[in-house]
């Protein structure tokens, strides 16, 4: 998955954070994945990594600016993660599921359901194969072997 910009703005930032475990809560290693919100020429992307609820409700509940225009679907889009709560904050325009065969039922047909019904577009990497996202000045476009699709104010 490739995401490009054809100039860094001022504005811009990228920020990286992780599920911090106050309360002692026993999670899985999943739940402490890196997540990454990068603002690029006014298009906001939300990595969410391999992380699933545990992390998306630390977000919600510490009131993180999760807003974004691209999501990266926690966990490969399991049933643990992606809950409709989570999507009503982020709003997100775009939605990429990044996995390949597995014998986890990855992504869940549910997760991919709630965010169409949002409506996200969606784009699987299992799919479509390598997905390329060209940012420019408050638009993108989603480029994969098969078409491209264009969002914003063009």
């Amino acid at each position: 998955m490739y995401y490009l910009c054809n100039e860094i703005k001022e504005k811009d930032y990228i920020f990286i954070g992780t599920f911090q475990n106050s309360k002692n809560i026993l999670i899985n290693e999943n739940n402490r994945s890196i997540a990454v919100m990068a603002r690029l020429s006014g298009v906001k992307f939300l990595f969410m990594g391999d992380n699933g609820f545990p992390t998306e409700s630390y977000f919600m509940e510490n009131n993180y600016d999760l807003n974004a225009d691209v999501l990266e679907v926690g966990h490969h889009g399991s049933k643990n993660s992606t809950s409709s709560a989570f999507i009503n904050r982020v709003t997100p325009k775009t939605a990429i599921f990044s996995f390949g065969y597995n014998n986890y039922g990855h992504p869940a047909e549910t997760v991919a359901e709630k965010l169409y019904k949002s409506g996200c577009s969606l784009h699987y990497i299992h799919v479509h194969g390598s997905i390329t996202v060209n940012v420019y000045n408050k638009w993108y476009n989603i480029m994969n072997s098969e078409d491209i699709e264009y969002y914003g104010e063009k």
